[in-house]
This record gives C-alpha cells, sequence and structure tokens, in this order.
C-alpha cells in the first residue's frame, strides 16, 4: 500500500490504550472531540474512518432530488405490486 507523504502520520498510544489525534488527523477525517471514529484491522494493519450518522448525511451534497408526489406515486405502486403477488 503507498500513502501520499502528506496522509501519513505518527500517532502516540497512551498508558490506558488510547490513541491520540492529532488535529491534522482530526481535520483530514472530520471528526471533533466527543465523535465516534470506526477501526477495521487486518494483517496488523488499522483502518480508521469516521462513523457516520444519520444527521450527518443531511450535509453531504444530494446525488438525487425527488418530490413528496414522487414519493406517493412510487409507494402507491410499490403497495400495488405486493397486493397482487
Amino acid at each position: 500500500m503507498i500513502m501520499e507523504k502528506e496522509n501519513l502520520w505518527v500517532l502516540k498510544v497512551g498508558k490506558k490504550g488510547e490513541i491520540y489525534l492529532k488535529k491534522p488527523v482530526q481535520k483530514y477525517l472530520g471528526v471533533k472531540p466527543g465523535d465516534e471514529v470506526i477501526a477495521v484491522g487486518k494483517d496488523e494493519l488499522l483502518l480508521i474512518a469516521k462513523k457516520i450518522e444519520a444527521l450527518d448525511l443531511l450535509d453531504e451534497t444530494p446525488i438525487a432530488e425527488i418530490t413528496v408526489e414522487e414519493i406517493k406515486a412510487l409507494r402507491k405502486e410499490l403497495s400495488e405490486k405486493l397486493i397482487t403477488r
């Protein structure tokens, strides 16, 4: 795995096993004190990512737009398909 130099950090482990994220890492991940992160380990590697909450998605750029009327029409169509099964 090749890492860009600007995305490579050395982190400290505290006495109780805590990993301390330096400010640049916090900024890179978009985390602040109190946020939760997800850690996945494999073959002595550890991947840390920000845990995404449903409310975080509201800050994202929408990938599609749909009206309430379109949702109601789709719901009606799906209900009719389920009834006729």
